[in-house]
Protein backbone atom coordinates (compact mmCIF):
# COMPACT_ATOMS: atom_id res chain seq x y z
CA UNK A 1 0.00 0.00 0.00
CA UNK A 2 1.45 3.30 -1.10
CA UNK A 3 0.89 6.30 1.18
CA UNK A 4 0.47 9.83 -0.03
CA UNK A 5 2.92 12.15 1.75
CA UNK A 6 0.90 15.33 1.31
CA UNK A 7 -2.60 14.06 2.02
CA UNK A 8 -3.29 16.94 4.41
CA UNK A 9 -2.50 19.51 1.72
CA UNK A 10 -4.99 17.89 -0.65
CA UNK A 11 -7.65 17.88 2.06
CA UNK A 12 -6.78 21.48 2.85
CA UNK A 13 -7.52 22.36 -0.77
CA UNK A 14 -10.88 20.64 -0.51
CA UNK A 15 -11.59 22.60 2.65
CA UNK A 16 -10.73 25.91 1.03
CA UNK A 17 -13.11 25.24 -1.86
CA UNK A 18 -16.13 25.45 0.41
CA UNK A 19 -17.68 28.94 0.11
CA UNK A 20 -18.52 29.35 3.80
CA UNK A 21 -15.04 28.32 4.90
CA UNK A 22 -13.25 30.58 2.45
CA UNK A 23 -15.39 33.53 3.56
CA UNK A 24 -14.47 32.80 7.20
CA UNK A 25 -10.79 32.61 6.22
CA UNK A 26 -11.06 35.97 4.41
CA UNK A 27 -12.75 37.46 7.48
CA UNK A 28 -9.94 36.19 9.68
CA UNK A 29 -7.28 37.59 7.35
CA UNK A 30 -9.14 40.91 7.31
CA UNK A 31 -9.13 40.99 11.13
CA UNK A 32 -5.39 40.26 11.14
CA UNK A 33 -4.82 43.14 8.70
CA UNK A 34 -6.85 45.41 10.99
CA UNK A 35 -4.61 44.39 13.89
CA UNK A 36 -1.51 45.24 11.88
CA UNK A 37 -3.03 48.55 10.77
CA UNK A 38 -3.80 49.49 14.37
CA UNK A 39 -0.28 48.67 15.50
CA UNK A 40 1.45 50.40 12.60
CA UNK A 41 -0.93 53.35 12.45
CA UNK A 42 -1.08 54.22 16.13
CA UNK A 43 2.19 52.75 17.36
CA UNK A 44 4.06 56.03 17.34
CA UNK A 45 1.68 57.38 20.02
CA UNK A 46 2.78 54.75 22.53
CA UNK A 47 5.58 55.13 25.04
CA UNK A 48 8.70 52.97 24.51
CA UNK A 49 7.61 50.49 27.20
CA UNK A 50 4.00 49.42 27.56
CA UNK A 51 2.25 47.16 30.08
CA UNK A 52 1.87 43.92 28.16
CA UNK A 53 2.43 41.01 30.55
CA UNK A 54 -0.40 41.40 33.06
CA UNK A 55 0.25 38.00 34.64
CA UNK A 56 3.52 39.25 36.10
CA UNK A 57 3.79 41.27 39.33
CA UNK A 58 2.99 44.97 39.21
CA UNK A 59 5.86 47.17 38.07
CA UNK A 60 8.71 46.79 35.64
CA UNK A 61 8.00 43.08 35.14
CA UNK A 62 4.82 43.90 33.21
CA UNK A 63 6.51 46.27 30.80
CA UNK A 64 7.45 45.16 27.30
CA UNK A 65 8.71 46.84 24.18
CA UNK A 66 6.34 48.16 21.53
CA UNK A 67 7.47 45.37 19.20
CA UNK A 68 5.85 42.75 21.43
CA UNK A 69 2.48 43.92 20.11
CA UNK A 70 3.23 42.12 16.86
CA UNK A 71 2.74 38.88 18.78
CA UNK A 72 -1.03 39.41 18.65
CA UNK A 73 -1.47 39.34 14.85
CA UNK A 74 1.21 36.65 14.66
CA UNK A 75 -0.69 34.45 17.09
CA UNK A 76 -3.91 35.12 15.16
CA UNK A 77 -2.24 33.96 11.96
CA UNK A 78 -0.77 30.87 13.62
CA UNK A 79 -4.21 30.13 15.06
CA UNK A 80 -5.70 30.32 11.55
CA UNK A 81 -3.08 27.90 10.22
CA UNK A 82 -3.60 25.50 13.12
CA UNK A 83 -7.38 25.62 12.72
CA UNK A 84 -7.05 24.98 8.98
CA UNK A 85 -4.99 21.85 9.54
CA UNK A 86 -7.21 20.68 12.41
CA UNK A 87 -10.28 21.15 10.22
CA UNK A 88 -8.88 18.79 7.59
CA UNK A 89 -9.35 15.95 10.06
CA UNK A 90 -13.00 16.96 10.45
CA UNK A 91 -13.70 17.59 6.78
CA UNK A 92 -17.04 15.75 6.69
CA UNK A 93 -18.32 17.37 9.91
CA UNK A 94 -19.47 20.79 8.73
CA UNK A 95 -20.68 22.09 12.08
CA UNK A 96 -17.37 21.39 13.82
CA UNK A 97 -15.36 22.90 10.97
CA UNK A 98 -17.47 26.07 11.05
CA UNK A 99 -17.13 26.21 14.81
CA UNK A 100 -13.34 25.98 14.55
CA UNK A 101 -13.15 28.82 12.05
CA UNK A 102 -15.61 30.97 13.98
CA UNK A 103 -13.56 30.48 17.14
CA UNK A 104 -10.47 31.58 15.22
CA UNK A 105 -12.32 34.72 14.11
CA UNK A 106 -13.42 35.41 17.68
CA UNK A 107 -9.80 35.06 18.82
CA UNK A 108 -8.68 37.60 16.20
CA UNK A 109 -11.50 39.98 17.16
CA UNK A 110 -10.57 39.76 20.84
CA UNK A 111 -7.00 40.65 19.89
CA UNK A 112 -8.36 43.77 18.19
CA UNK A 113 -10.24 44.65 21.37
CA UNK A 114 -7.08 44.15 23.43
CA UNK A 115 -5.14 46.45 21.10
CA UNK A 116 -7.91 49.05 21.17
CA UNK A 117 -7.99 48.94 24.97
CA UNK A 118 -4.22 49.40 25.13
CA UNK A 119 -4.14 52.26 22.65
CA UNK A 120 -7.11 54.13 24.10
CA UNK A 121 -5.56 53.82 27.53
CA UNK A 122 -2.58 55.83 26.35
CA UNK A 123 -4.34 58.15 23.91
CA UNK A 124 -6.99 59.45 26.32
Amino acid sequence: MKTKPFIFLGRLGLLWQQPTIISLIYLNLFLIIIQLAIILGLGHFLPPLIPFCYSRPWGAGQLASFHHLFLLPGLSFLNLIFVSFAATALLNKDILVNLLFWSSNIFAFLNILALAHLFFRFLI
